[in-house]
């Protein structure tokens, strides 16, 4: 099944597809736009109309691929729901049931890391970065203040919840360089394990 939807070009949404399977395979070095083009029945000078070179061309599928796991966090998580540890677990279990449904992905994100190129990186961090802020500023949008104590500095509370699960998630990503159900059930554990404490801490 195709990861872009793309209705009004469908040879752009090959070349999406070829190129994703080719970088998280291969990795940007390594990949080919020879390899590109041709799984996605195109010539070399359509791939460079639609991106511009092979670098653009891997930068917007990461784009792409951050963009999708954002979008399908909203739609699962709850925002009616007031109680922000509510709201966090959602988005990490999310964040797994992504993981889960997009394999290649999974695979791209891990080549990304073997990039030597600066301005690909670069690119990439501020991608990153972006989305990050974007998530977390909905996540803690319209939660309802009363259940911290009275003590807490709700500011700082929310700046150590999502400081926690950033690091969290990082550390759990460079253990597994394999997600199976011994790296998910692993992940489950230390979010509920961190929720609970949060609420000792936090909550009234």
């Amino acid at each position: 099944m195709s990861e872009f939807i793309h209705s009004e070009d469908l040879r752009k949404n090959r070349i999406l597809d070829a190129a994703l399977v080719e970088f998280a395979e291969k990795g940007y070095k390594k990949g080919s736009t020879n390899t590109i083009v041709k799984s996605a029945e195109v010539s070399k000078g359509l791939l460079f109309h639609y991106f511009g070179s092979k670098k653009q061309l891997f930068i917007y599928l990461y784009q792409y691929a951050m963009n999708e796991i954002t979008k399908e966090l909203f739609e699962r998580v709850n925002l009616k729901d007031r109680d922000v540890l509510n709201r966090v677990k959602t988005s990490a279990l999310s964040k797994i049931q992504s993981y889960e449904e997009h394999d290649l992905f999974v695979k791209f994100f891990d080549q990304v890391k073997e990039v030597k190129d600066d301005e690909i990186l670069l690119a990439c961090e501020i991608i990153a970065d972006d989305e990050s802020k974007k998530a977390f500023k909905r996540l803690f949008e319209n939660i309802d203040y009363y259940l911290f104590k009275d003590s807490i500095n709700i500011t700082r509370c929310l700046k150590v919840i999502a400081w926690t699960l950033e690091q969290s998630s990082s550390e759990w990503r460079k253990k597994y360089q394999i997600i199976n159900d011994e790296a998910l059930n692993e992940l489950r554990t230390e979010m509920d394990h961190y929720l609970e404490l949060f609420k000792e801490a936090f909550y009234r």
